[in-house]
């Protein structure tokens, strides 16, 4: 490819990317209980670092917790992946009284991505009725014991 030609498609890639992220959607299950990202800018390239190999888990906050939520469990799905590397983050046993994480957290494993493929993201946070989940629970037991959920969505229409 023609050098001169190199920087303006990467500079293409990244505007695509962060247009796709800035459009993001915050959707929450119930109104009142709702995740998002931190409100300091860094919503717009969120969707870039969370990617391929060196990609760090996102900093997340979340309002609105129902009545009698005794902890949370949060996952992280790749909705373009193939059903063995769909669910790539679950945290489990966060405390009722905690409302964000921080990012870069350890056990965050970035899903792996093609170079042409668009991936979107869905993180889900679920307030549960029983104290102390412990790892390796099922998520479908997780969603059984919910009270409520609150979901954030991020990419499509970029790639990676």
């Amino acid at each position: 490819m023609d050098a001169r030609l190199t920087l303006p498609i990467l500079l293409l890639l990244v505007a695509v990317s962060l247009t796709g992220a800035v459009e993001t959607a915050l959707r929450p299950v119930d109104d009142a209980f709702t995740l998002s990202p931190p409100a300091d800018g860094s919503a717009g390239c969120i969707a870039i670092a969370m990617a391929g190999p060196l990609g760090a888990s996102p900093s997340l906050i979340w309002s609105g917790v129902p009545d009698g939520t005794q902890s949370f469990a949060l996952f992280a799905e790749d909705l373009d992946a193939t059903a063995q590397q769909r669910v790539f983050w679950l945290v489990t046993d966060l405390a009722a009284d905690v409302r964000q994480i921080e990012g870069g957290r350890a056990e965050y494993r970035a899903p792996s991505w093609t170079a042409t493929a668009t991936h979107r993201l869905r993180f889900t946070l679920l307030a549960l009725s029983t104290p102390g989940q412990r790892d390796g629970a099922a998520i479908s037991d997780l969603k059984n014991s919910a009270l409520g959920s609150a979901v954030w969505y991020t990419g499509g229409g970029w790639a990676f």
